[in-house]
């Protein structure tokens, strides 16, 4: 789910991931539509407006905030 809004990020926005590291604040365009799939109990990335996605070069997490990377329409398959 977090690499997807990643993905999304850069699709509307150019640029590299890091350059929309941290806190809202950005003057972002709005992201293509995203619908998102939980298959497993977890974050619950697939409806928030967070993402983590890891910097190998630098060993960090990087955290995303901002509500355009919050999915149109999040739904769970029944276990």
């Amino acid at each position: 789910m977090d690499c997807a809004k990643g993905i999304g990020l850069l699709a509307a926005n150019g640029g590299k991931i890091g350059d929309y590291e941290g806190g809202a604040g950005h003057d972002l365009k709005p992201l293509p539509m995203m619908i998102t799939v939980n298959t497993t109990a977890g974050t619950a990335s697939e409806m928030t407006s967070f993402a983590v996605i890891t910097d190998t070069a630098r060993h960090i997490k990087m955290a995303f905030v901002d509500w355009r990377i919050t999915p149109d329409v999040a739904s769970m398959i029944p276990s």
